[in-house]
């Protein structure tokens, strides 16, 4: 009945249309577009184009080609160079380092042309980095160091930050880490006066890499943590996995390699968002790495075949690149050597006049030349008579040595029939292992094709797995419509596995807002299936039947539940096929409060006092000692903060001693941090799980909310 019952919601999933997550800031720009095109979208155009440049390059690409059209229209040249800069950028992140090669040369160009300093900067930067990617270093430090010092001249710190932060990089692929500290260092000294947030991310991520080079792993630790903080997770996909890349290896390092997986993964999902193929490759060979550490050889090699598949598809657009750049260079140099080539034909002119005016004096130097050999010639050929006399002499010594060099031929002939003699026995040996060697590689090609039977296998288990947190995502209230309605919230939700038993429910009716915290048995898939199962009950109870009680909703879910999975005590169903659930009802407009809870409390602070109201004790499913569901009227007063949970953060082991966290370090904890802002709560929350858990598992799926009371 439950697959039936599983099924079925998946099928009206499918049609539903999936919630999708668009930073503020893009919205806002894509608002902001006139329709006809005018001047000032050149900017918005180019902005968006920035602002994409990581999270989805061909949408980045689309808005710079809309710019590039708009800016030639209106001339606007400065628009320009920046949109031919913004389009190689984006073909960059793409993996397509020739088409980015073919803007960059626009840009500069342009910028040249209509001597624009400041874009004449940024396009050598992007010469820079694009020969970094392509490892010609020479070149590579050429242009960034021209960049720097027309950033100098024209006293652009953020340009000079760009620099000296790409010069680092440059250093760091040559194995330099020490000279490549000092660049990240300024590069973040000058950042942190901008308040550039994204630039000291990129900064704190640098210096990690150069202390992981330098084999200080704690140092780099500190400094990825840093850039993990301040990143934009949202935007940012590209240094978001290469920021989980390097944790991954500080872990690996550690030997704490269940963590090292977590955040290689993490890293591999990041990047296949943007489908950068470099950090794609990056984020599998991590993998290959750590399983070669844990001795999994066999997991290792797999990983190690996809690092080499993307690695042939790098190589090939890099090699690409060269050649095109081998092109422009190729017709730089043909106008100078035309102008050259004019300069040798006057050159070759005036040797020809002076060619004339030494003949005379040649032929005198020839005459005078012919007189001195004849004097040489005589003298030799009586040197010659004499020396012929002296070889004959010689000749009887050498043929005396000839006999003895006779005898020690025929004893080396002897040994080299010995020689051939062992080569034929050798030989003869290699034949049989060659053999064993044709078994041996028969054996090991019938376990590589079991080997990549079992890798498609289990990655089409993780794409379904995967595919079903997309589903089970999409049945979560979207954070755009909790926002709206609670401006003063948040959602601290960490599933244990990759689709999760915890879930969160928010919905008004009227004046009247809902929000329910659910903790369905078990977790992963098993614990997934019945959270999903009991939103869609939430939809049909709450939106058709418009009961809005709570200890009435609790009641129906349980009625549902027992009746969806034919629970009953005569038949010695488990019991353990069920949630614990708290639900609280909120007037608007009185600010009156009613809460029912199914095992789960609600805790409610205000002026620093931490108020609990208990729920019922009975889970919401079959029960051995049913008892009703209880509704407790609340009175609530403004700046009043809601917390509802489920057990998987005070269950959770860590600490010196591997304890569990508990509910009185919990409440302590929430006492200490009320009075910060809700984003914060929750920040601080999750760096104090981790902090608590460190190396040890993660035992449940973890779910807190928070409301604030401001309206």
């Amino acid at each position: 009945m439950l697959k039936k019952i599983i099924i079925f919601i998946t099928g009206i999933l499918l049609s539903m249309q999936i919630f999708a997550q668009t930073d503020n800031k893009i919205d806002s720009l894509k608002s902001l577009i006139q329709i006809p095109d005018n001047m000032s979208n050149i900017a918005r155009y180019n902005e968006l184009a920035w602002a994409l440049r990581s999270l989805d390059p061909a949408e980045s690409l689309t808005y710079s080609k809309k710019a590039i059209k708009l800016s030639k229209r209106y001339k606007d040249y400065v628009g320009l160079s920046r949109s031919y800069s913004y389009a190689g950028v984006a073909k960059r992140n793409e993996g397509y380092f020739v088409d980015a090669l073919g803007y960059y040369k626009l840009g500069l160009e342009t910028a040249l042309k209509h001597k624009l300093g400041e874009q004449a900067g940024y396009a050598h930067i992007n010469f820079g980095n694009w020969y970094v990617y392509t490892e010609d270093f020479e070149k590579a430090f050429n242009h960034l160091n021209i960049a720097l010092n027309i950033a100098r001249k024209i006293k652009n710190e953020k340009m000079i930050a760009y620099c000296v932060l790409n010069l680092g990089r440059a250093q760091l692929m040559i194995k330099n880490p020490a000279k490549a500290l000092p660049f990240f260092k300024q590069a973040l000294k000058i950042r942190t006066k901008l308040n550039d947030i994204e630039g000291k991310a990129s900064c704190y991520k640098n210096i990690g890499d150069a202390y992981i080079l330098k084999s200080k792993f704690k140092t780099a630790k500190q400094y990825l943590d840093s850039s993990l903080m301040v990143v934009n997770k949202d935007l940012d996909k590209d240094l978001l996995s290469e920021i989980y890349n390097k944790l991954a290896v500080v872990h690996s390092s550690f030997g704490k390699y269940n963590k090292a997986v977590a955040y290689a993964d993490s890293s591999l999902i990041a990047a296949k968002i943007t489908g950068n193929i470099s950090i794609i490759s990056l984020a599998y060979q991590t993998f290959s790495e750590i399983y070669k550490k844990k001795r999994n050889y066999g997991k290792s090699f797999e990983y190690l075949d996809l690092v080499r598949k993307y690695e042939k598809q790098l190589y090939e657009e890099s090699m690409k690149g060269k050649v095109s750049n081998v092109k422009y260079e190729a017709e730089k140099k043909r106008t100078k050597i035309e102008f050259e080539k004019k300069k040798l034909q006057i050159k070759n002119q005036k040797l020809e006049n002076r060619k004339k005016n030494t003949f005379l004096i040649g032929m005198v130097i020839i005459i005078m030349l012919i007189l001195i050999i004849m004097t040489v010639l005589t003298k030799l050929n009586i040197d010659k008579k004499k020396a012929n006399r002296k070889l004959e002499f010689q000749q009887v010594e050498i043929q005396e040595k000839n006999i003895e060099l006779i005898a020690q031929n025929e004893e080396i002939n002897a040994q080299k029939e010995e020689i051939q003699t062992q080569k034929e026995l050798v030989e003869d040996q290699r034949d049989l292992i060659s053999g064993k060697k044709d078994k041996i590689e028969a054996q090991k090609l019938l376990v590589e094709q079991q080997r990549d039977k079992i890798t498609i296998q289990q990655e089409l288990m993780k794409d379904s797995i995967r595919y079903a947190r997309r589903i089970q995502r999409a049945m979560l209230t979207p954070k755009q419509y909790t926002d709206k309605l609670l401006p003063q919230n948040f959602i601290l939700y960490l599933p244990r596995d990759i689709v999760s038993g915890d879930f969160y429910w928010y919905k008004q009716i009227d004046n009247k807002i809902i929000a329910i915290a659910g903790d369905c048995t078990g977790h992963g898939v098993p614990g997934a299936f019945v959270s999903m199962l009991l939103m869609s009950f939430l939809n049909d109870i709450i939106n058709k039947q418009k009961i809005i009680k709570p200890d009435q909703v609790l009641e129906e879910l349980r009625a549902n539940i027992k009746k969806s999975l034919r629970q009953s005590l005569e038949a010695n169903d488990s019991q353990d096929d069920g949630a614990d659930m708290a639900l609280c009802i909120i007037d608007k407009d009185t600010l009156e409060m009613e809460f029912a809870g199914a095992n789960n409390p609600v805790f409610i602070i205000r002026n620093s006092e931490l108020i609990i109201h208990k729920g019922t004790i009975n889970p919401v499913g079959i029960y051995f000692r049913e008892i009703p569901f209880k509704s407790v009227q609340i009175q609530l007063e403004k700046d009043d903060i809601i917390y509802m949970f489920s057990d998987g953060y005070t269950d959770q082991f860590g600490g010196k001693d591997n304890r569990r966290f508990m509910t009185a370090r919990f409440k302590k904890l929430l006492l200490e941090i009320h009075k910060l802002p809700m984003k914060e709560q929750k920040d601080i929350l999750e760096k104090a799980l981790m902090e608590w858990q460190g190396n040890f598992k993660r035992v449940d799926d973890i779910l807190i909310t928070g409301i604030k009371i401001d309206f």
